[in-house]
């Protein structure tokens, strides 16, 4: 029985949070001090932009002759997240996808020293002719989804794809995951995992067998026992273990839908999914929604996701970004756009923050900037790129939290400088 929660819009007043240190306050490393937004100068994603390249693409479904091809960091704006890497300071972002994109680069934003962009790997070149009819899977070799009859080729690199909330690094192999997507060309969806290795940027599909990965989930890293959890949308929620490559079904009485971000609570053992209901399939930030969802799955049997009344999450925003905060103990919201956050206590008993007192299973919104008048690119990030021409095609990922640095990261926009974002005063060592 689908047990979605539905929270009304109950319009709370934000709270405002002391205000951000002058941008000449740098932590070691490089980073600014203090809490609040800080925008980190000449980090825009299009600086290892490959820009036009002679014999990009295929011209034809021969894929014989070859044209210029724009590799233009299309990559974040359909539906496509990233994942944090904390061990090496840094986030790993890569997608594309459907016919948005069909460059396959991972662009990495490396925080330690002067925080700058990294091209991690190149596009595979000459990628494959748009609208030839397949659904390509991977590249040079390449092969089509195996869904359509194609087989894996050993040595190839993914094609690009709208990545969502499915990719996830697994510290202790140093590997970047990639669970189904929208791949380019046609934009079915992928059953597959790829995995990326950081330390060689070499691809490998996870098998055999081969064909095992929700082609659409919203997925977890569980630091307590290193596995992923993902929900696959429709009913059923999985874990993966990468140790084995195996899966095991937890549970398929609940339904999830679609837009929808999670977060692992490893104090409370929570897989935590926030979403958001709208009139269209891309209503996000900062299309108002109708309703607003909370669901709990506890990560030990039986999992039955727990009802949350009037969780106030008001600002829980579809494709928004969350992460658990080690420091607050409490889970953090990013709508997808604006000033605010919201603190979501995952936690039995009510959580005293500086910012207030947030209730057990309840939410507080916290406006970071107290200016009477913050201004958007300044103060507080700019819209997320996309926003209102194609509506907000997510966050994701590209939210991220760094327990180490107890710093959030965001990227929203290729043409736009990083942020971070601080909630606490707490010095952090290098």
């Amino acid at each position: 029985m689908k047990r979605d929660l539905v929270i009304l819009l109950l319009g709370l007043s934000p709270l405002v949070v002391v205000a951000q240190s002058s941008p000449e306050s740098t932590q070691p490393g490089g980073l600014p001090a203090g809490p609040g937004w800080h925008r980190l100068a000449n980090t825009r994603m299009i600086s290892v932009c490959l820009g036009d390249v002679p014999n990009g693409m295929y011209t034809d479904s021969t894929m014989t002759a070859t044209t210029e091809y724009n590799f233009n960091c299309h990559q974040i704006i359909p539906w496509s997240g990233g994942a944090a890497d904390d061990a090496h300071h840094r986030l790993i972002v890569w997608g594309g996808g459907h016919s948005d994109y069909a460059g396959n680069e991972v662009s990495v934003l490396n925080l330690d020293g002067t925080p700058s962009w990294e091209r991690f790997t190149g596009p595979t070149m000459p990628i494959p002719f748009n609208w030839d009819g397949k659904h390509w899977e991977g590249l040079k070799p390449y092969f089509v989804r195996l869904h359509d009859g194609g087989q894996y080729q050993p040595g190839a690199s993914p094609s690009s794809r709208h990545t969502y909330n499915s990719l996830q690094y697994v510290p202790y192999q140093n590997k970047l995951y990639s669970f189904g997507g929208s791949v380019a060309n046609g934009g079915y969806l992928s059953q597959e995992t790829w995995t990326l290795g950081m330390a060689t940027k070499t691809w490998a599909m996870v098998g055999p067998p081969f064909s095992l990965a929700p082609g659409y989930p919203t997925t977890a890293y569980n630091p307590s026992n290193g596995h992923i959890v993902m929900h696959d949308k429709g009913w059923t929620l999985l874990d993966f273990d990468p140790h084995t490559n195996k899966w095991k079904t937890l549970t398929s009485a609940y339904h999830v839908d679609d837009g929808t971000t999670a977060a692992v609570d490893p104090v409370n053992n929570l897989f935590v999914v926030v979403g958001s209901g709208g009139t269209s399939y891309n209503t996000g930030y900062p299309s108002v929604p109708k309703y607003h969802t909370v669901q709990v799955f506890p990560l030990s049997a039986p999992y039955k996701m727990q009802d949350w009344h009037n969780a106030e999450c008001d600002l829980t925003y579809r494709s928004g970004g969350l992460a658990w905060d080690s420091a607050l103990g409490l889970m953090v919201g990013y709508p997808g756009g604006g000033n605010q956050v919201y603190l979501l206590n995952t936690g039995p008993r009510d959580m005293v923050t500086p910012f207030g007192s947030v209730p057990s299973h309840k939410c507080l919104d916290v406006a970071i900037s107290k200016k009477p008048s913050p201004v958007k690119g300044v103060d507080y990030p700019p819209d997320p790129e996309g926003t209102g021409h194609d509506s907000n095609l997510g966050v994701y990922g590209r939210f991220a939290y760094f327990p180490s640095l107890d710093v959030f990261v965001l990227v929203n926009d290729r043409g736009q400088d990083a942020w971070i974002l601080r909630l606490t005063d707490k010095p952090v060592a290098p």
